[in-house]
């Protein structure tokens, strides 16, 4: 779900001398929708004092695309949902569980994943 996640909303995959097990993944619509977002967001941002500014890290992905996702679906308990569950409402098994730092670059977060796998 991750590599049809990126290529869908974030950018491409292409492969190292055309080898599947080196995948190199560029953020190319993500950092797009970064730019645009901080040119929105520069304007208002200006008149209120803020200064911070959206990048391919999983922090924009969140904000830019996670978030817009899932803010219409609600919990059952209250709340919002994860896009976990808004993929997957009964859950899955999992195999792996994965830790990672949210100021990553998700390109390079989804090429580890999937180099590993």
């Amino acid at each position: 779900q991750f590599q049809q996640f990126f290529e869908e909303y974030c950018g491409d995959i292409v492969f190292q001398d055309h080898d599947e097990l080196k995948p190199t993944c560029l953020p190319t619509k993500l950092a797009a929708l970064c730019v645009q977002a901080n040119r929105e967001r520069r304007r208002a941002d200006v008149k209120q004092g803020n200064s911070y500014g959206f990048d391919t890290s999983l922090y924009g992905v969140n904000e830019l695309l996670i978030k817009p996702h899932t803010k219409d679906q609600p919990h059952p308990k209250g709340g919002g949902i994860s896009y976990a569950e808004y993929l997957n409402c009964n859950g899955l098994q999992i195999d792996f569980f994965i830790s990672h730092h949210w100021a990553e670059d998700f390109g390079e977060f989804l090429q580890s994943i999937l180099r590993f796998s």
